[in-house]
């Protein structure tokens, strides 16, 4: 199996998404990183997508209210405890992207509540914020995300 040591820029390309400025395509691009350093971060597994924000069909958009969806919950959440905090909830931003005001009470409330909150431009920053949390070195992350 091909673990992530020493990836030339190149190499590394190959396990990500090119950009497009869209969140969906930024959120792919770190979910497929995420797949792929698990071989020396096991507990990304945890990471998943909380699909709050979408667009939708009012008809949908009633229904999943009704079932408890709430807007501006962050978009990904790693429920891994560290550094005292009970996890990691992660608000990803496409470039020139804004939180809105129920994602900023969101985030507050959840740092508040003992919770490491972050809001990322691009899943390269996101990528560096959840190597941060889960403790690695900066040398490692700059192996694992590159600058």
């Amino acid at each position: 199996m091909m673990t992530t040591k020493n990836l030339s820029s190149e190499e590394r390309e190959q396990y990500t998404l090119p950009a497009t400025g869209s969140e969906f395509s930024e959120q792919c691009a770190l979910l497929r990183w995420a797949a792929h350093v698990q071989v020396e971060y096991p507990v990304l597994r945890w990471l998943y997508h909380v699909p709050n924000g979408e667009l939708r069909h009012k008809s949908v958009a009633k229904r999943l209210r009704a079932a408890g969806v709430k807007a501006g919950v962050p978009d990904l959440c790693l429920p891994v405890p560290a550094d005292g905090k009970h996890g990691l909830y992660l608000e990803l931003k496409a470039d020139g992207g804004r939180p809105t005001p129920d994602q900023r009470t969101w985030l507050r409330y959840l740092e508040s509540a003992g919770y490491e909150v972050v809001l990322a431009v691009g899943w390269i920053a996101a990528a560096r914020a959840i190597l941060t949390y889960l403790g690695a070195d900066a040398a490692t992350i700059d192996r694992l995300v590159g600058r």
